[in-house]
């Protein structure tokens, strides 16, 4: 049989559009694991062993005993039962986490004034070298997860970055697993002072970002009036700093410090704008700054506004931005953390915003159903800028008992899950229900219709994340599931 010639046409484009339609199915591998009763579980996953499979590492804190487990994937991608390590931790271990330790992760361990070196296999432990910190005590019932070791000038090594009352010491990591000596950056923490007035300290915000236009990512801080900013050099960072102003205005550096200062003050008529951050969101190898601006009209009527300020190159590799904003951002409402995503994977920062809308019928009405909407908007980046409207948006519902005190607040979660390139929404709906949208090309970003992936879930959104777990390019799901004076488990979803 032979087609006509506008036949043959039409059903090649078909065959061309519904082959780019075409989609992997989404689906998950499920285990779950029993961790026994604790006060608190830290979950970590590191290539520890393997190339091709993640380890979990799974602390645990009960009557003031601190354990870490190390749980392994078998080949059908479900967690065994049994820990292959099990070992009681040091009674003045403060502190965790994992990174790149010359050419395999690794578990570093820190005490008030050292960063240890945690072979669980062996058992043995290596002082790699002495630090001096703010986190001076181990915290009772708890074994937090800092981001103390983690990778600065970009050699895919991870080194150790310590916030001490002094300032910022910076390890820089060599080949081999040994470190430098260390650079002191002059960044005291910040303090503050808690309703009772005991002192409160925290690190002063550091910006991994290129601001001497050459390629490579310098260390900066904001200090009062300026940005300084300790430039990138062959043998690590310069140690002095560079001096650079800002011609937009900001009165805080961080959001932490507009909530703290708006709760002390009268929010009747109050307008409060923080340095959100130094990064390159339009891929013009420009940093670029962004702002956050709460204007208060009263404690229910309130708007948000993320500015974005574009860099510029100036002359002898300085950096100037954009005193008007290329694109902003606004809500009625508070608005939470952004989130910087390359969603349709077309080499441009998207970003994604939650909010709660604030008002009296609203609180009204949270307080009789118990529960409030959570939206969550999507700006897609086009021509350098971000539309004044979202480009998709959908809505999550929290809930709270005010007898029980109980709250739940479901994740939104957003990564390639099913790896076709594009980024992928999960979001929690009730105790057992993950909605899946899937990515897709164009303006809409995500499928109209999720699909539905049963699992019991976790009430509180911090106890969920996404990881690579077997080196496949897909995100897998790892959540911690905990309820007080019971079995805490962990499950692990594996995409396949």
């Amino acid at each position: 049989m032979r087609l006509d010639s506008k036949c043959g046409s039409a059903l090649l484009l078909w065959l061309a559009f519904t082959c780019c339609e075409l989609r992997a199915e989404v689906s998950f591998t499920a285990s779950t694991i029993d961790t026994g009763v604790s006060e608190r579980q830290a979950v970590l996953d590191a290539y520890l062993r393997r190339d091709d499979r993640a380890d979990l590492v799974v602390c645990t804190v009960a009557d003031d005993v601190r354990r870490l487990r190390i749980y392994e994937l078998d080949d059908d991608m479900r967690l065994v039962d049994s820990p292959v390590v099990d070992v009681r931790l040091p009674d003045d271990v403060v502190t965790l986490d994992v990174g790149k330790l010359g050419a395999r992760d690794a578990i570093l361990l820190f005490t008030a004034d050292r960063a240890i070196y945690f072979d669980p296999f062996e058992d043995t432990v290596r002082p790699l070298v002495e630090i001096s910190s703010i986190y001076n005590n181990p915290v009772r019932g708890d074994l937090p997860v800092l981001d103390l070791f983690r990778d600065i000038n970009g050699d895919g090594l991870s080194d150790l970055v310590i916030t001490g009352f002094k300032g910022v010491s910076v390890f820089l990591q060599e080949s081999g697993g040994n470190f430098r000596a260390p650079m002191l950056l002059d960044a005291q923490p910040v303090m503050q002072l808690t309703y009772q007035g005991s002192p409160w300290y925290e690190p002063r915000t550091m910006f991994v970002t290129d601001m001497t236009q050459d390629g490579k990512s310098d260390l900066t801080f904001w200090q009062s009036d300026h940005f300084e900013v300790y430039a990138a050099i062959a043998d690590g960072f310069d140690r002095s700093p560079r001096i650079l102003s800002s011609n937009v205005p900001f009165q805080f550096d961080g959001v932490g410090s507009v909530s703290f200062r708006m709760g002390e003050e009268d929010q009747s008529n109050l307008t409060a704008k923080a340095l959100y951050s130094l990064v390159d969101l339009d891929g013009d190898g420009v940093t670029d700054l962004v702002t956050l601006t709460v204007n208060s009209q009263g404690v229910f009527k309130k708007q948000t506004t993320y500015d974005i300020h574009r860099g510029r190159r100036g002359d002898q590799g300085t950096l100037t931005f954009d005193a008007s904003p290329t694109s902003s951002i606004r809500s009625n409402g508070i608005q939470f953390e952004m989130q910087e995503k390359d969603l349709d994977s077309d080499g441009d920062t998207d970003v994604v915003i939650s909010s709660v809308q604030l008002g009296i019928a609203r609180i009204i009405g949270a307080l009789l159903t118990g529960s409030v909407d959570i939206d969550l908007n999507f700006y897609r980046m086009e021509n350098g800028a971000y539309p004044q409207s979202p480009n998709a948006s959908r809505s999550i519902k929290a809930s709270f008992n005010l007898s029980s005190g109980d709250v739940f607040r479901p994740f939104v979660l957003i990564g390639d899950v099913n790896g076709d390139r594009y980024a992928d929404l999960l979001a929690q709906d009730g105790d057992d229900t993950i909605k899946v949208y899937e990515g897709e090309p164009g303006d809409r970003l995500f499928a109209r219709h999720p699909k539905e992936i049963t699992s019991e879930l976790p009430r509180d959104a911090d106890l969920v994340k996404l990881a690579d777990l077997n080196a496949d390019g897909c995100q897998d799901v790892v959540m911690r599931l905990e309820k007080k004076n019971q079995d805490n488990r962990v499950t692990v979803l594996v995409a396949r």
